[in-house]
Parts: structure tokens; C-alpha cells; sequence
């Protein structure tokens, strides 16, 4: 059937979609789609007609539906387990050089699943699955280096095939290599590292490195110590059915509950349970194992055993209330900012006289502000504005005189001397009128330039007010010793 007869002899010709086998004309079979309809069958789960298309194939020389098959025989999927069966196709598959049935027949020895075990052979079937780049050949083939299976034990080799493998995202390599840097095992012990790589594996799903991940969680290790994380962690890798995972994770569980319930026991006054620990109440800071209330306008010392209070305020109990802004300090009245009863801070001082201080003051004293003087004082209306030394004028100030005139410039003891600016007054004899130069105890002394109403100058030294010799002297019209 679905044959020709030949016209010149006994012979025949297959029609077209057929080839010839032995006296018969079979089916051609298109591998690409017939490997599709298998595979498709597979992961439906249809083993039955996975395993006929995939034998159908395999028959053929398919390197891949022979892998399928050795891994249905292994598993018993659609077919009698049978590991001798699942050995012969891996190794038809693995003598074709395809790495996926190379990396099996590797595990089948190492297991000893349907042959004698055998690591040395285990280790070359992972090697040449390795060497051509397949991750779990890698991975096994640096499992078998870690414990010197069929090979020495060499920790820098189990590292280097772990970090290819992991390179390439197979997540229990990952795992693997995580445990590596944990240890310091073939490599610089690196906590953070470790952290890295059971991170990568756990989140795609390996048990293991979650596991690994929520172990670091636990006690902190490359990682702030995280009871909940380490419990979500431990958790994904028990609903995996990790064992160990399981364990761990009830033992931690166990173990916040009794800190809870230890930490509930202790709860100091004004304070509340929360979490593991406790809280102290609205308007208390926690201090130590105790909490300490609030205080306005005030602190306690970091260990709480003393209360102070800010600037201007002083204690009264466990509170601190603002010092008088008003008091009387000899007969003279202030109001400001206070210390131990003294001004300090901003403040203004009226004396007896009618003199008047607004500025700043510093444990009683004037430090910087302006001083006006009163009408019953020998200067009346006067005024200073600038630095004070005990209680003196000295610094840099401004004062300005009833009649106008003003100097600007250098105080010492109340005294202008220093360089400076004096102005003389805008009427009478004087008017128009300017000294600019060195000065001492109120006088002119030192250099200096005196600018007359007319812009001509005198520029020299001066003593005692008096002018003494000039650089260059152009004669004024007003020709005076002032």
C-alpha cells in the first residue's frame, strides 16, 4: 500500500509523504512537528501520548525525545518506571553530545539509578554537560569538587563552577555559592555577599536559598536582624515542604512569642505593650527601663537622673517655668530673657536716671545693643549703639551726640580711642567739619585727615588734638588747631 508499481521491473515507488521501509511504505515523519505534538502532550500531563510520539522520534535518532524518554522511564510517566531503560536512552542521547541527556546519565551514575554507582563517571558526564555550558552540569559538577566525589576535594574549583552556573541564573548554584561566602569556603568570607546570592535564589523559588535567606534574617548576618523577614522567609521554603525550613521557622515563632510575653511582665509605669517590647505613654520619653515624663521647655539628662531646664526658664518640681520677664535688679527695671536671676539673652534695662539699655546682655552684663541716655543723665540725649566689655563701651559702636555730631569707630573702656570716623556737629562753629583717623582717650591722636567745609585737608600726625606735621599741607582758609 500507498506504493507504485515500477513500469521496468518488479520494484516499486513509495507515493509522495511516504518512504520506503523494508517491503513496506511508512509515513515521513516531520520531526519538527511531531517533537511539538509530544512535547504539548507532555506538559498536558497526556504521558501516554507523549511516550508514543517521543518513542516515535527517538527511533529515529531524536537526541531530545531520547531524553524524554530516559526521563519518563525515571519517573514512571506513561511507562513502567524503569531506570535501565531511562539509562539506555539518556546514553543514546548523551553519545550525540546533547548536554540536557549528558547532565542525567551524569546524575543516574552519581545515584547509582540503573547502573553500579559510579562518581568518576558521574563526574565526566558533568563535566563534558559543563563544559559545554549547561548550568546544572556546572552546578553538579561543582557539588562533586565541594565533597570530593570522584574527584579531590578542591573548594576553589566547587567555587568557580558554582559562580558559572549562578552567573547564568540556575538558582540552586546560587544557593550554593551563597553557602561558600557564608563560610569562607574557597573564598573571602563575605556575609553580604552571601546575602546577595540567597536572595537571587530564593526570589526564583528555591527552597534552599530561602531557607539560607531567612537564616540571615534571624541572626543578622549581612543583614539587619529581621525576625519578620526572617519568618516570611522561612515560611515560603516550609510551604515547599523544606523540612528544616519548617523547623526553624516554629523555633523562631516560639521564640518572639516568649519575648513577648517576657517583655509584657516588664512594663514599666506610663508605659504600654507593643510589638515584643513596649512604648512609653503620650507625654513620657522612654530612658533606659523606665519612662520619664516630659518636660516643657526642658530635658532630662541622657541616663535621667537630672532634670534641667532651657535658658530663661528654672525648675520648679519636675517642670520648668519661665523665669519673671520683669524684675528689679537695684532699683533699675528689666525686662528680658533671664539666667540664675541675671539678664541674659534679650533684654531691656531702664535706670533711675531715665537711661535706657536694649540689646543683648550675658550673665548680667551688656554685650551688644543700644544705650540712650535719659534726660536727667549728664548726657542727655545721647546715644550709643555697638559692643560692650564688662559693662563698658569697647568695640566697634556708633555714638551720636545731642548737637549731631557723631563718631563712628573704636571704643576702649568707654573711651574712643582707635581708628574712626568723628563728625562734627552740622551747625554752629564746627559745621562741615570731618576727622578721619587714629584716636585716643576722646582725642585726635595718631593719623589722621581733617576735611574742612571748603574739601581742603589736613593730613598728618596728630597729638592731643593738636596737628603736628603733614605729608602734603594745603592751607585752609580757617586756619585752626581743631
Amino acid at each position: 500500500s500507498n506504493a507504485i508499481a515500477r513500469s521496468y521491473s518488479d520494484g516499486f515507488y513509495c507515493k509522495s509523504g511516504y518512504e520506503k521501509s523494508g517491503s513496506s511504505c511508512i509515513a515521513q515523519i516531520n520531526a519538527e512537528d511531531a517533537y511539538k505534538k509530544a512535547q504539548t502532550a507532555y506538559e498536558n500531563k497526556d504521558y501516554q501520548t507523549a511516550f508514543r510520539e517521543f518513542t516515535v522520534l527517538a527511533k529515529s535518532g531524536n537526541e531530545k525525545a531520547q531524553t524524554y524518554l530516559g526521563y519518563m522511564y525515571r519517573s514512571g510517566y506513561g511507562v513502567t518506571k524503569d531506570y535501565k531503560l531511562a539509562v539506555s536512552w539518556y546514553r543514546k542521547a548523551a553519545n550525540q553530545g546533547y548536554s540536557t541527556a549528558q547532565f542525567n546519565l551524569g546524575y543516574m551514575y552519581r545515584n547509582g539509578y540503573g547502573v553500579t554507582k559510579d562518581y568518576k563517571l558521574a563526574v565526566s558526564w558533568y563535566r563534558k554537560a559543563a563544559n559545554q555550558g549547561d548550568s546544572r552540569g556546572q552546578t553538579n559538577l561543582g557539588y562533586m569538587y565541594r565533597n570530593g566525589y570522584g574527584v579531590t576535594k578542591d573548594d576553589k574549583l566547587a567555587l568557580s563552577w558554582y559562580r558559572k552556573a549562578a552567573d547564568q541564573g540556575n538558582s540552586i548554584a546560587q544557593s550554593n555559592l551563597g553557602v561558600m561566602y557564608e563560610n569562607g569556603d574557597g573564598v573571602t568570607k563575605d556575609l553580604k555577599q552571601a546575602v546577595s546570592w540567597y536572595r537571587k535564589s530564593a526570589d526564583q523559588g528555591y527552597d534552599f536559598g530561602q531557607w539560607n535567606l531567612g537564616a540571615m534574617y534571624e541572626y543578622g548576618k549581612g543583614v539587619a536582624q529581621n525576625d519578620k523577614l526572617a519568618l516570611s522567609w522561612y515560611r515560603k521554603a516550609a510551604n515547599q515542604g523544606h523540612s528544616d525550613a519548617n523547623k526553624d521557622l516554629k523555633a523562631l515563632e516560639l521564640k518572639i512569642k516568649n519575648k513577648e510575653d517576657s517583655a509584657k511582665t516588664n512594663i514599666p509605669a506610663n508605659a504600654y505593650a507593643s510589638g515584643d517590647g513596649w512604648k512609653c505613654k503620650s507625654g513620657y520619653t522612654k530612658r533606659g527601663n523606665f519612662c520619664r515624663v516630659d518636660v516643657q521647655n526642658g530635658y532630662w539628662t541622657y541616663d535621667g537622673s537630672t532634670m534641667k531646664c532651657y535658658t530663661g526658664y528654672k525648675k520648679v518640681g519636675i517642670s520648668c517655668k519661665k523665669e519673671s520677664n520683669e524684675v528689679l535688679i537695684n532699683g533699675n527695671k528689666y525686662v528680658g530673657e533671664l539666667k540664675n536671676g541675671k539678664p541674659n539673652g534679650r533684654g531691656t534695662m531702664t535706670y533711675t536716671d531715665g537711661d535706657k539699655y536694649n540689646g543683648e546682655w550675658k550673665d548680667g552684663n551688656k554685650t551688644k545693643g543700644t544705650y540712650t541716655y535719659g534726660s536727667s543723665s549728664e548726657w542727655a540725649g545721647d546715644k550709643y549703639v555697638g559692643e560692650y566689655r564688662n559693662g563698658e563701651m569697647h568695640g566697634q559702636g556708633t555714638y551720636t551726640f545731642l548737637d549731631g555730631e557723631s563718631y563712628v569707630g573704636e571704643f576702649k573702656d568707654s573711651e574712643i580711642t582707635g581708628y574712626g570716623i568723628y563728625t562734627f556737629s552740622p551747625s554752629g562753629e564746627w559745621a562741615g567739619y570731618k576727622y578721619v583717623g587714629e584716636h585716643k582717650n576722646g582725642q585726635r591722636n595718631g593719623k589722621g585727615t581733617m576735611t574742612y567745609p571748603d574739601g581742603t585737608k589736613k593730613e598728618g600726625i596728630w597729638k592731643d588734638n593738636e596737628f603736628q606735621y603733614a605729608n602734603n599741607d594745603s592751607t585752609p582758609k580757617k586756619n585752626s588747631s581743631n
